[in-house]
């Protein structure tokens, strides 16, 4: 069976965090660092669209 591309992808990553392993550590933090702060900013969007979505299913009854 082949193996899938995420799979050979993150077998490559972990070997380069071997033999790398300050640059990948460096890019990893980086990476979710920009995970967290886009889902801070994202978060008053979505809590304002459900708050809306649960005021319009409370106005429908």
């Amino acid at each position: 069976m082949k193996a899938r591309w995420w799979k050979r992808l993150w077998l490559r990553y972990l070997y380069y965090f071997k033999q790398h392993w300050i640059i990948a550590g460096t890019i990893t933090l980086w990476a979710l660092w920009l995970i967290v702060q886009l889902g801070i900013q994202l978060l008053p969007v979505v809590l304002e669209f459900l708050l809306e979505f649960v005021m319009s299913l409370i106005a429908a009854v």
